[in-house]
């Protein structure tokens, strides 16, 4: 398995991958909204071609069976203090386990330090967020508090 930087060729996979995520998602999460393919080739391209975003995919041979995308941010009281946020992820289910894992999420993290970053925060936890903060943990992240309001 590697980690890269999605190739634009490979646009098609990358959003099969994310309408299962989105279908995963949508399980669970309420209000979540209708699919649109346009907006998620939009995203795509924006964290492709901003060097401030990662769009990460993890693949097996060609095959993309996994993503990381996030960005890089400064704190308001502070512009020399950078920060990066892992806002998606998501691994195909038949390829779920801590080697997949560990390879995206460090792949991310060699991106959020070449951009001078000096802290991640995860603001995706998945559909399952007890299996995903434990994962997270295994990797030395440790808890923060994070509140949503549907309005």
């Amino acid at each position: 398995m590697i980690v890269r930087m999605m190739h634009p060729e490979e646009m098609d996979n990358t959003i099969t991958l994310m309408r299962y995520y989105y279908q995963e998602a949508a399980d669970t999460v309420e209000n979540l909204g209708e699919w649109d393919t346009n907006s998620m080739i939009n995203s795509i391209r924006q964290r492709t071609i901003n060097p401030g975003f990662a769009w990460l995919n993890l693949y097996e041979g060609t095959r993309p069976v996994g993503m990381i995308s996030g960005g890089i941010s400064t704190a308001p009281w502070n512009e020399d203090i950078i920060m990066a946020t892992i806002e998606m992820f998501y691994v195909l289910p038949t390829h779920r386990n801590m080697e997949s894992f560990r390879s995206i999420v460090r792949a991310f993290e060699e991106f959020a330090i070449q951009c001078g970053a000096t802290s991640i925060y995860v603001s995706d936890m998945g559909m399952n967020e007890s299996r995903t903060s434990t994962l997270y943990a295994q990797l030395g992240y440790t808890g923060a508090t994070s509140l949503v309001k549907r309005i």
